[in-house]
């Protein structure tokens, strides 16, 4: 309708997802959801990309950074400057536009209280080195880059840097080509009492315009290396997003099919999402459990 309302077909055609949600509703209504991983969304950074008269959107980095951590079967949250500090074990920083204000300073703090940080995108790693990281960047490329990590070479890296950290752990290096010099493009710093990831290269926007396993192999290497989740998805024949939720006393681990073209621009709709099989999950817990039900069926 012209008024932004469904249609009642198109109401009758949702009449399965009511059922769904319906039937969800005991397990999902009224849970705490327990931080795990944030994308972190700056309002300074989206305030002067509004202003500007041709400005892009802007968020294609950080819509490909959340789905490069959902699409590895992470629990994933966005953080803005009002509510990063809920206690997220994770904030995940995409490069930013035009600034983050003092944005920068806030989040090195969270990473020397024990926080973990993890930064992309020459122009964001240059912020966070006004506001005190111990990190600079060595040599900017604009064209086409190989990467290396775990001595297999990935390539398709456009916009990217090479990067000094004294007593970091270098994880991925960077080369014109493989037979070359390699420089530090991926690497993990000791900050405080937490740690900071940082990645030459706009890893959000590679992974939205074109998803590559090397991204995926790149983020999985950083994140091993940061912290470990409440719960991991070890495998999966499919695409699985979880959420894990506190209620009543109870865990509960919300596990979402995303077999679906969902984050595909090119996709207005679809009618046919395969079904993920083989699941297996990794659940850290104090204790073990007195039990372990799968609902609604269970």
């Amino acid at each position: 309708n012209k008024d932004g309302s469904p249609r009642m077909e198109q109401i009758r055609a949702m009449k399965d997802i009511f059922d769904l949600v319906r039937k969800r509703l005991p397990w999902c209504y009224g849970g705490e959801i327990i931080p795990q991983t944030a994308v972190y969304l700056s309002y300074e950074d989206r305030l002067l990309a509004s202003k500007k008269l041709f400005g892009r959107d802007g968020l294609e980095g950080t819509t490909g950074l959340t789905n490069l951590l959902c699409d590895l079967g992470h629990g994933v949250s966005v953080a803005s400057d009002f509510d990063y500090d809920k206690g997220f074990s994770l904030i995940a920083v995409p490069e930013m536009l035009y600034s983050f204000g003092d944005a920068a300073k806030k989040l090195l703090d969270y990473a020397f209280h024990g926080g973990c940080l993890l930064i992309s995108g020459a122009k964001c790693i240059g912020e966070f080195k006004k506001a005190g990281l111990p990190v600079s960047i060595t040599n900017m490329y604009e064209d086409l880059r190989n990467y290396t990590l775990d001595h297999e070479t990935y390539t398709s890296v456009y916009g990217s840097c090479s990067l000094n950290a004294p007593d970091a752990e270098t994880v991925a290096t960077l080369c014109e080509d493989v037979r070359f010099e390699h420089e530090p493009y991926a690497c993990l710093l000791k900050y405080g009492q937490g740690k900071v990831a940082l990645i030459g290269s706009d890893i959000g926007l590679g992974y939205h315009t074109a998803k590559q396993a090397g991204h995926l192999k790149l983020m999985e290497a950083l994140l091993g290396r940061l912290y470990d989740p409440i719960v991991r998805l070890e495998r999966a024949e499919g695409t699985v997003e979880m959420t894990p939720l506190l209620k009543e006393g109870h865990l509960l681990i919300q596990l979402v099919n995303m077999n679906g073209p969902h984050s595909d621009t090119r996709t207005p709709s679809f009618f046919h999402i395969q079904p993920c099989r083989d699941i297996e999950l990794s659940i850290a817990l104090n204790r073990k459990p007195d039990a372990v039900i799968q609902r609604p069926d269970g």
